[in-house]
């Protein structure tokens, strides 16, 4: 895992960013649940405009979770405000290299369930595509679990996301 993010501070563009997102689950740092606190502050931060003092938080946070795509797409959008060009290249990038992890698998059905590392992270991948969630169930298929959700979008197109929760149900 020091590897991987020795690499990416370094913008080394082989990093493999859905092994970083797997090894990370393996860290004691990693909680499935956690960083809502965080996450809350800085996005309230990146809304009111206050863009040092939510890219201060993103990237304090980032220091024990780097590859949370929120907080990386906070810091995006922050140093973008402040007009801080590395910044705004190197947490754009990063954001992005993290949704492509994600977005390895197209979440339709439980074979190309997207993998999750984190519920929060579930609800903003989402929204990323424009979807809100109507209704998430919960379902065992083939040895793995998965929660699923009913989403729709604005234009009213509904579909169903899911989301392969081995990682996060395996740290309980």
């Amino acid at each position: 895992m020091r590897i991987c993010l020795n690499a990416r501070k370094k913008s080394d563009p082989t990093v493999d960013y859905a092994a970083m997102r797997m090894a990370y689950t393996e860290t004691e740092d990693y909680s499935p649940y956690g960083g809502s606190t965080e996450r809350h502050k800085m996005f309230t931060e990146l809304t009111e405009k206050k863009y040092k003092e939510s890219l201060a938080t993103a990237e304090a946070f980032l220091k024990t979770n780097f590859v949370d795509v929120e907080a990386h797409y906070c810091a995006w959008q922050s140093a973008l405000g402040l007009k801080d060009d590395a910044k705004t290249k190197f947490h754009e990038n990063t954001f992005r290299s993290l949704m492509d992890a994600i977005f390895e698998y197209d979440g339709l059905t439980a074979k190309s369930a997207m993998l999750s590392i984190g519920i929060s992270e579930q609800y903003f991948v989402m929204g990323v595509l424009g979807f809100q969630r109507r209704s998430k169930g919960l379902v065992r298929e083939e040895g793995s679990i998965f929660d699923v959700h009913d989403a729709e979008n604005k234009d009213g197109e509904s579909r169903k996301f899911y989301f392969n929760i081995d990682k996060v149900f395996g740290r309980f």
